[in-house]
């Protein structure tokens, strides 16, 4: 018997522009799954004094933020030009959720 995949295609955070000093995130339920992309898509940077965001991939049993931990880190992301950073996740083993955290640091220009 042919076993069937279910894919789950799901926009956490719309396109947007985050100022300096700003966070934004979003959770995913991966009950059900055994892998998870995560994909997020970044236009070039503004001008040449910008600040690459900071991405940080974590996983819960629950949605309480405190109690995720972090599974990896993108720091000073290069946004010279457009790109998408990846997240590939093996979902055996892990915990409920995943959570996306994109951030900007605080700038003075």
């Amino acid at each position: 018997m042919l076993q069937q995949k279910l894919v789950n295609d799901t926009l956490l955070i719309s396109p947007r522009a985050l100022t300096n000093n700003a966070t934004v995130t979003a959770n995913m339920d991966t009950k059900g799954g055994n892998y998870a992309t995560i994909r997020v898509c970044m236009g070039s940077e503004v001008n040449t004094n910008a600040v690459g965001p900071t991405l940080v991939l974590s996983e819960s049993d629950d949605t309480v933020v405190s109690n995720f931990t972090t599974l990896d880190t993108e720091a000073a992301v290069d946004l010279t030009a457009a790109r998408e950073v990846f997240f590939g996740v093996d979902l055996r083993g892990r915990k409920r959720y995943l959570r996306i955290a994109v951030s900007t640091p605080t700038a003075t220009n």
